[in-house]
């Protein structure tokens, strides 16, 4: 395990020279995580399970909202990854949002997600096509065809996404992307902390045109750093160093970021590239994460 000092200077060598800065309260900000899982509670709509190999392991589900009443544009459709598909649908519902909500799962670490998606790349546009089918046999008279299209990863879930948006059909496609704690990549060496840039620069077209403002990436964190790979706030230190991004900070001691979970640490906009740091090393300080789901939905026009 790494000592207490050189873990925080992993955390905050990207921040030498920056001015703190009072942070103004966006709406859609949260200054805490949720710490606990929300209760359930059933959104009425048709589920539609599918498998997404001969094995079983990787399943799937189609949501169809009773709710939902598509325009003549076409269809809203959220494909999200490695998440409880109720929780996404539920907290959607909070935020009175309504689309189509595809969700995604396999057991295991990213390649569990990376693999399927790079092995065969027609996947994801099966899995489009399948809901496509589905939703225009429950709302008649809908057009076959993607008006908004939004991934969102919790985790493990971005190896997913991050083959998908190899293609430039599907990268055409994607309007919006939310990670939630969800983005890692290898390090040269466990001294300079360098990442592997191959593992993260899948998402540079995608972040330079959220950050010209065509595109919507949402990226959050926490302050894990893991010994012997790029943990979510060094890989989003990457990101905003791309974009040329302004570090806004709210936390500046040392043992509140490591420590105490779940706190607002630090926030940067480039135009429609967004990412929320948060403090906290532990379990909870990621699944709060994906709890805050809908707040991370804000600044996206999906179901609106």
């Amino acid at each position: 395990m790494k000592s207490y000092w050189v873990k925080f200077s992993c955390l905050f060598i990207f921040l030498t020279g920056v001015t703190c800065l009072s942070w103004a309260e966006k709406a859609w900000t949260p200054i805490e995580l949720p710490m606990h899982l929300p209760a359930r509670v059933e959104v009425e709509g048709k589920l539609i399970p599918f498998s997404l190999d001969t094995e079983g392991n990787g399943k799937g589900e189609i949501f169809l909202p009773a709710d939902y009443h598509p325009d003549k544009r076409g269809l809203d459709i959220l494909v999200h990854f490695h998440s409880p598909g109720w929780l996404i649908r539920q907290e959607m519902a909070k935020e009175k949002r309504t689309a189509i909500v595809v969700s995604i799962n396999y057991p295991g670490l990213s390649s569990s997600y990376r693999i399927p998606f790079s092995s065969d790349t027609n996947l994801f546009g099966k899995i489009l096509a399948d809901t496509l089918s589905a939703a225009t046999a429950q709302y008649p008279g809908t057009p076959p065809k993607i008006k908004i299209l939004t991934l969102a990863s919790f985790s493990a879930g971005y190896g997913a996404i991050r083959e998908i948006i190899k293609s430039p059909d599907y990268f055409r496609q994607i309007r919006e992307i939310i990670l939630m704690d969800s983005l890692y990549a290898g390090i040269e060496d466990t001294s300079s902390r360098k990442l592997v840039e191959k593992d993260v620069e899948p998402f540079l077209p995608f972040l330079k045109e959220a950050a010209k403002g065509k595109k919507v990436l949402v990226s959050s964190h926490s302050a894990q750093v893991p010994e012997t790979y790029a943990g979510t706030p060094e890989t989003n230190q990457y990101l905003i160093k791309k974009v040329h991004g302004k570090i806004q900070l709210v936390l500046t001691n040392p043992d509140e970021v490591l420590n105490q979970p779940g706190k607002l640490w630090l926030a940067c906009d480039v135009n429609r590239f967004h990412v929320r740091g948060y403090s906290g090393q532990d379990i909870l300080s990621h699944s709060g994460h994906l709890y805050a789901f809908r707040y991370w939905l804000r600044p996206c026009q999906l179901g609106k």
